[in-house]
């Protein structure tokens, strides 16, 4: 199995992911203080495995599931642990969606 590739959505607290590519965009990081922070949005989560939310910060409380759905497969798991994003319209867009003390929101 090749390495996941996981789109992080801030910095947040990020331990050991198994192996996988880490890929972070995040305004307020500088590349010093993470191994791989990209700038631009699109870059961190094309063709992504999975994409995790780390933080509240507010111009991720608006994202488009559609054009993220363009870029990436569907069913991507979308982990939202910050629970800024609109469930319901990651959900109709066929991604797997999870957010930290929501319960399982996909039925």
């Amino acid at each position: 199995m090749d390495m996941a590739s996981v789109g992080v959505i801030g910095t947040g607290i990020m331990g050991d992911l198994y192996e996988a590519e880490i890929i972070v965009h995040d305004p307020y990081v500088y590349d010093e203080q993470v191994e791989t922070v990209l700038i631009d949005f699109k870059s961190v989560v094309k063709g992504t495995d999975a994409l995790v939310v780390f933080t509240g910060h507010s111009q991720y409380r608006n994202l488009d599931a559609h054009y993220i759905r363009l870029i990436m497969a569907d069913g991507t798991p979308v982990v939202d642990g910050r629970n800024i994003l609109d469930a319901d319209q990651f959900i109709r867009e066929g991604f797997v969606y999870r957010g930290v003390g929501r319960g399982d929101l996909n039925r």
